[in-house]
């Protein structure tokens, strides 16, 4: 009965965790699924990743009485893969998860490759992913379904020149969604995203505040931490140096909370560039080359354009300190771990 309760009234973080717990201790499959695929529960917000991602696997242990629900928990075990920066396991998961669908039904079928196409947007060969959204799009009968397959091509045509495609994508796709549905949120980062791939930053940021904005009234946390992430982006493209370093260390104290190693890494890149233009050197240098080596290690090779970002980091730097300060500087940050580099962030005067 305590169970049941919290599956008809999502409440608050611990209880729900405990009625999960005891799910799983009776080895009660039908409660444990129904617990880790709650709509709209946000289960590494409430738990922190490495908790959630424990519960999760623990309920796939179980046998699922049902695919579908078998199909949310392997999905919601890729996205924790993701926050802990295992890009590979995440997709390599997803893939068979699909592969194993792929004599469902035609609904379960599409919502197998939309799940897949979803974790492939993050890591996954381009062409890959555009062919399974393009599959998703001619599955795809329901208005939501379509519009999400949309929206996530556009997402991928954003890194290509045809900016006018990936607008037109996004368009089509906000007319699919029901009116006030929490996806036009998830729509403004969107377009936050492609303004900033046009150089329109000042575009940019207003998509990012106004998406903070909404998603703090409605207690929308995790496309709350999204935007607000993205405007530390936004304000180093702008040179707002104190803004970024500000709003900066606030989403590393939330992201901390949630163990979301892949937007700590990324953060700790963009804020970098700040402390260097307000002359904290040798705390940029340590995190340039520290966030640059971990995100190599954990994430994937650095792109061309990220090296390129690295270089001109570090040729700042050069002309503010002697080459064996920096190439010392820059040797240690390559050895620190993660929990090291945002110690050195909360450690500064700045």
């Amino acid at each position: 009965r305590f169970r049941e309760y919290f599956l008809a009234h999502p409440s608050s973080r611990e209880s729900m965790a405990a009625a999960w717990q005891y799910a799983l201790e009776d080895e009660d499959s039908a409660h444990a699924y129904s617990l880790a695929t709650l709509k709209d529960v946000d289960w590494t917000g409430r738990l922190g990743v490495a908790r959630a991602k424990e519960f999760i696997e623990r309920t796939l242990a179980l046998p699922a009485l049902e695919q579908h629900p078998w199909l949310l928990a392997r999905h919601a075990l890729a996205h924790c893969l993701l926050r802990e920066a295992d890009r590979q396991g995440a997709m390599s998961l997803m893939d068979s998860t699909a592969e194993a669908l792929e004599d469902a039904p035609e609904d379960l079928l599409l919502e197998a490759l939309m799940s897949q196409a979803h974790i492939g947007l993050y890591d996954a060969p381009q062409e890959k992913t555009l062919a399974l959204l393009d599959r998703c799009l001619a599955l795809a009968h329901d208005p939501y379904a379509r519009a999400e397959a949309l929206r996530m091509k556009g997402s991928l045509i954003c890194w290509t020149p045809d900016y006018e495609q990936a607008r037109a994508l996004f368009a089509e796709a906000a007319t699919l969604y029901p009116p006030q549905d929490p996806a036009h949120r998830r729509m403004l980062i969107d377009q936050g995203f492609l303004a900033r791939r046009k150089g329109q930053f000042e575009e940019a940021l207003q998509c990012y505040r106004l998406c903070v904005e909404q998603a703090k009234k409605a207690d929308d946390r995790v496309v709350y931490r999204n935007a607000r992430g993205n405007m530390v982006d936004a304000l180093v493209c702008l040179g707002r140096w104190q803004e970024a370093i500000e709003i900066g260390r606030e989403c590393l104290k939330i992201e901390e909370a949630h163990g979301d190693r892949y937007s700590l890494l990324g953060l700790l890149w963009n804020l970098s560039r700040p402390f260097l233009e307000v002359g904290e050197l040798e705390l940029s240098a340590r995190l340039m080359s520290a966030s640059a080596a971990l995100w190599a290690r954990e994430i994937r090779p650095l792109s061309a354009d990220e090296l390129e970002e690295m270089e001109e980091v570090r040729t700042g730097l050069s002309q503010n300190l002697d080459k064996s300060r920096l190439d010392y500087l820059w040797a240690e940050g390559e050895r620190l771990t993660l929990q090291e580099a945002l110690a050195l962030v909360k450690k500064s005067s700045f």
